[in-house]
């Protein structure tokens, strides 16, 4: 088993209109996998964004206008090999530039980062006291100054 902080994540962008109105299916293909979606969204990549991201990849192949961003997460096994299997079932019927799946770990941090930069960010806990003027000088309450109880 994992520590809390090894999160095993992977990144899969699917050009919308290939799936249009199919994203139910597609999620219900990861949860039979046991991939769990943690962080889904719409982007539109315009082509000379694409061309940055994925300059890697033949023209071709790379994903312009309206994507799916979907962030998967698996703490049982290989992220990356369960998610390429399941694109792999979907290339046969796509045309070329319809899906993009991170191809390693590192690659999978790559990608996280690029569309989900606050993925991972603690939420921030604060407290506010609001001290009355004269609170200061008041002197010692059960023994302590009120610069002695804030520390």
């Amino acid at each position: 088993m994992l520590a809390l902080d090894e999160k095993v994540r992977t990144l899969l962008l699917l050009k919308s209109e290939n799936f249009d109105g199919q994203m139910d299916e597609v999620f219900s293909r990861f949860q039979a996998a046991y991939l769990d979606v943690k962080a889904h969204k719409q982007v539109f990549m315009a082509s000379s964004d694409s061309d940055s991201f994925f300059h890697f990849l033949p023209k071709a192949e790379r994903i312009t206008g309206l994507m799916e961003v979907i962030v998967l997460e698996n703490l049982e096994g290989d992220i990356v090999e369960a998610t390429q299997k399941i694109a792999e079932s979907y290339q046969a019927d796509l045309p070329p530039g319809a899906l993009y799946c991170s191809q390693g770990a590192w690659e999978a941090t790559k990608d996280l980062e690029y569309f989900f930069p606050h993925l991972d960010a603690l939420p921030v806990e604060r407290t506010l006291a609001l001290i009355k003027p004269d609170g200061l000088a008041r002197g010692k309450i059960d023994g302590k100054t009120l610069e002695e109880t804030i520390e």
